[in-house]
């Protein structure tokens, strides 16, 4: 059974090791670690949980960044990726944001059925110049409206 709940400071080493295995940057992270979600496999016969996965959001402002997510691929699952995904746009929601941004690389057509658009580079607001990164990877910029304006 997987568990998904918000991270604590306990977990930040065993996120930090999860990110080095996906090969990914960590600088952020620390920043912004109390929007961060912690995925668990629970094992119900040893009574044991193992991190198995991580998601989580830079926020600025109004607006705020998916940083990360990571679920290790013996435990990926569709049902808990999308979950996951519904999680986090339910906790923008609930800290009032009016868009969370994105960069994806091979999962646009799910970031579609999931309510996010394609956006522009230049679309992207200025505190995140520093995924424009993603432009030398082909990562496609995404927006997802959590209140439609009138």
């Amino acid at each position: 059974m997987f568990i998904i709940r918000r991270s604590q400071k306990g977990d930040l080493d065993g996120v930090k090791a999860l990110i080095h295995q996906a090969d990914l940057d960590e600088s952020t992270v620390e920043l912004h670690f109390e929007h961060f979600f912690i995925v668990e496999l629970y094992e119900k016969e040893h009574q044991t949980k193992h991190l198995v996965g991580v998601a989580g959001m830079e926020v600025y402002h109004s607006y705020g960044l998916f940083r990360l997510f990571i679920l290790k691929k013996g435990d990926w699952n569709g049902k808990i990726g999308v979950q996951l995904i519904k999680i986090l746009l339910s906790y923008a929601k609930s800290l009032r944001l009016l868009e969370v941004y994105l960069l994806s690389n091979n999962c646009v057509y799910l970031f579609k059925q999931l309510g996010f658009e394609v956006i522009t580079y230049d679309d992207l607001p200025q505190e995140l110049d520093h995924i424009k990164w993603g432009m030398k990877k082909q990562a496609v910029p995404m927006i997802y409206k959590c209140y439609k304006r009138e």
